[in-house]
């Protein structure tokens, strides 16, 4: 399921996992009107990620049990934030649950929630990596204005600008629906990628989180990611595959690793070579057993319909899930007569 005004991000990670899906001959679709599709037997349905679904379009996916039982989750939020949280407040309720980050994958079952790790990989429509790069920016960084990030960013601001680096600062307090000064999505941000030197990556709390999404990103265009120590980035290895820099040392890493262009070439190169042996199509174990094991639940009649006329921004509200959604008449007699005869 998806929605028209969700982050575009989300929609490319959807897209890719129907590139995977077709690749290997299972059917799948996208869909934004799901209340107009016919629901077959044989159907599952996901959330990517299911917190961003039910704050723009309310929470009917969750709160019928029907619904729920045959919908998977997948989230790709780090264990800190509050969008976390609402994931696994949302994951309580869905058949299933997939997470790209084992390190959030751990989070979820310390919680009680038996989430399963979806690992990424390869995917041919991001591929923009060229051997020989036309590079018109040194440095880049594509993040968000947590005030940790801006921290970092400021202690090292004298080697950012000697390195004329430049910073795209987005603000994730609402749903970045399309490309815009602060935020770059698609195929302009892959061009952006496959232009820059080095990517910078920095940790959104103290959490030594492996920002998996952001480097597969950089690795399908060819640019070496620069991040602040890192755990769970298995295979990909620090000082192979990516560099790596710890507490106030970015600037001093900076300047470092950017004095040695053909190291930072080699770095590229591995981890590309490493992802390019790691197409998604292969790794898709995880999300295909879930939607099997959803099967043994019931189908739903249909499913509760697309709400939301306009973004979600700093003037709108959510649409109350109260006025959204109404049991199919077979559902509910089935409810009515289970609530009798308990």
């Amino acid at each position: 399921m998806s929605s028209p005004y969700q982050n575009a991000f989300f929609g490319e990670l959807e897209a890719a996992f129907v590139e995977a899906l077709e690749s290997i001959d299972v059917p799948s679709l996208i869909t934004s009107e799901p209340g107009a599709h016919e629901v077959a037997a044989d159907d599952v349905f996901v959330l990517l990620p299911p917190h961003e679904y039910a704050a723009i379009e309310g929470t009917a996916f969750l709160d019928d049990p029907i619904v729920a039982a045959r919908t998977i989750g997948i989230s790709a939020e780090q264990p800190h934030q509050v969008f976390f949280r609402r994931n696994a407040e949302a994951a309580a309720k869905l058949g299933a649950v997939l997470d790209f980050s084992p390190f959030a994958v751990d989070a979820y079952r310390r919680l009680g929630i038996p989430a399963q790790h979806q690992p990424f990989g390869y995917v041919p429509s991001w591929d923009h990596f060229r051997v020989a790069r036309s590079l018109s920016t040194e440095v880049l960084y594509l993040g968000n204005k947590q005030p940790r990030r801006l921290a970092a960013l400021a202690g090292a601001a004298d080697s950012l600008v000697r390195h004329r680096a430049v910073l795209r600062i987005s603000d994730n307090s609402e749903p970045n629906v399309s490309s815009s000064p602060s935020f770059v999505s698609g195929d302009a941000k892959r061009e952006l990628l496959a232009s820059t030197r080095l990517l910078v990556n920095v940790h959104q709390s103290d959490e030594p989180y492996f920002e998996w999404l952001r480097f597969a990103d950089a690795v399908h265009c060819g640019v070496p990611v620069l991040t602040e120590e890192s755990v769970a980035s298995e295979p990909f290895v620090d000082g192979t595959h990516y560099l790596s820099f710890a507490g106030d040392d970015l600037a001093r890493r900076l300047d470092e690793v950017l004095a040695a262009p053909a190291h930072l070439d080699e770095v590229a190169l591995a981890a590309y070579e490493l992802l390019r042996q790691q197409p998604l199509d292969s790794l898709l174990a995880p999300l295909l057993h879930a939607a099997t094991s959803l099967l043994d639940a019931p189908a739903p009649d249909r499913l509760p319909p697309a709400v939301r006329t306009a973004p979600l921004g700093r003037d709108r509200v959510d649409p109350p899930a109260s006025a959204q959604w109404r049991p199919p008449r077979r559902v509910a007699l089935s409810r009515a007569l289970l609530g009798r005869a308990a």
